[in-house]
């Protein structure tokens, strides 16, 4: 998980969440057993992102970019220079990249938690075409299961990146395009006199509110396709009810030590 303003409250949350709640609350233990979890808080700078070419996955720094003697303020500029160039993205490129094993990207999910939408988003946000080239119609199935299984739980509307505005390439976007990543994003709810800066009551309300939609986005991180009814097709193993009661007595064991 990845996030910015609020969102870095939620990741805190969630990371307390998972480690005290694994192998007590059985929300947190499945999703504790389901996949190892890295949670990493990214500070972007006042940068947006956009792709070169999206069937490349290159990733622009574009919002206060400069191209020759001019600076770019263009929400969906295609420019050709300054790839990778924000050193926050270097360093997020560079942890996904490492966690490729043996030729497999051993991250499935991620989830890059923003404000202020109340909004579920999957890719892409580049285009306004459901399903293009670049994706699978059983890829999308699951964004689609994944986005409206967390829109269930916290009441927010889920949707197509691109449903909301055109971003023209995100992390979320590289993500899956270059590494086969479910990445979604998650929306928090908006402050009623600021926008980005909820009062504590505000944020503690709507932090409350997502705990369940997480963990359940989390829990499905060993086989994200199974949010679809598509596990059969895709997933050769699942975390089960065994997994999450040897995780119970494992802490068990812990406290006793």
């Amino acid at each position: 998980m990845r996030g910015r303003r609020q969102g870095l409250a939620a990741v805190v949350v969630a990371v307390a969440t998972l480690a005290a709640g694994y192998g007590e609350a059985v929300q947190a233990t499945q999703a504790g057993a389901s996949a190892p979890q890295a949670e990493r808080p990214t500070l972007e700078g006042g940068y947006s992102l956009t792709f070169t070419n999206p069937k490349v996955g290159e990733w622009d720094d574009i919002y206060r970019g400069k191209e020759g003697n001019l600076l770019v303020f263009e929400d969906v500029y295609h420019g050709k220079f300054f790839k990778w160039y924000a050193t926050e993205d270097l360093a997020l490129r560079a942890f996904i990249n490492s966690r490729v094993v043996d030729g497999d990207q051993r991250i499935t999910e991620m989830l890059s938690i923003h404000s202020a939408g109340s909004t579920v988003l999957w890719p892409y946000g580049y285009t306004t075409v459901n399903v293009p080239s670049t994706m699978t119609a059983d890829d999308h199935k699951a964004f689609v299961a994944l986005g409206k299984g967390m829109g269930r739980r916290n009441g927010y509307l889920p949707q197509q990146s691109s449903d909301l505005y055109i971003t023209d390439g995100d992390s979320n976007d590289w993500a899956y395009r270059n590494q086969g990543i479910f990445a979604l994003t998650l929306e928090l709810a908006k402050g009623s006199d600021m926008r980005y800066y909820p009062s504590l009551s505000e944020l503690t309300t709507d932090l409350g509110r997502n705990r369940s939609a997480v963990l359940w986005f989390l829990e499905q991180a060993d086989c994200p396709y199974r949010a679809a009814g598509l596990a059969g097709q895709y997933c050769s193993t699942t975390a089960s009810a065994a997994d999450v009661e040897r995780a119970v007595r494992w802490r068990s064991a812990k406290r006793s030590d």
